[in-house]
C-alpha cells in the first residue's frame, strides 16, 4: 500500500503541494488504497498463520483455535462491512474509528462538513449494529 501511495504521489503531481496539504493528500489516498484491497480481498485467503504461534511447526495443529475463529470472524465481518459500504463511508469510518482522528479532523481529509461526516458515521454504525444482530 505504501508504494502504491508513493507511486500515485509522483504520478499525480501531490509532491509539488504544500506540506500540509501533501500530508493530507497521502494520507486520503493511502486509506483509499486500504479500502479498495479489501474489498478486493473480500473473504479471501486467510493469512493467519503459524508465524503468530511461537513454537508452531507449519503442519501442526494449531493451539490457538479460539483466538483463530475471532481472527475469522472479525476478518469476514469487517470484508462484509468494506463490500457493502460506499467509499466515502468507509473513509470516514476508518479515520474516525480505526486512526482515532475526531469529526472534525476527518472532515478536513475528506474535504467534506462534519455534519456529513456524523451522517456517514451514523450510517456506518448501522451497518455495524445490523450486522452484530443488534437493533439499531
Amino acid at each position: 500500500m505504501a508504494q502504491e501511495t508513493f507511486v500515485r504521489l509522483c504520478e499525480s503531481g501531490a509532491v509539488h503541494l504544500e506540506p500540509e496539504q501533501r500530508l493530507r493528500w497521502i494520507y486520503a489516498t493511502s486509506t483509499r488504497i486500504a479500502i479498495d484491497l479489501l474489498r478486493r480481498r473480500k473473504l479471501g485467503v486467510v493469512t493467519l498463520g503459524s508465524a503468530q504461534e511461537p513454537g508452531h511447526e507449519p503442519g501442526e495443529p494449531s493451539t490457538g483455535a479460539p483466538r483463530l475463529d475471532d481472527a475469522l470472524a472479525a476478518r469476514q465481518a469487517l470484508a462484509t462491512i468494506a463490500s457493502d459500504a460506499p467509499p466515502q463511508e468507509l473513509q470516514v469510518a476508518m479515520l474516525c474509528r480505526v486512526d482515532g482522528l475526531s469529526q472534525a479532523e476527518a472532515a478536513g481529509v475528506c474535504a467534506i462538513s462534519e455534519r456529513s461526516v456524523r451522517r456517514l458515521l451514523t450510517r456506518f454504525d448501522g451497518r455495524v449494529a445490523r450486522l452484530d444482530g443488534r437493533p439499531r
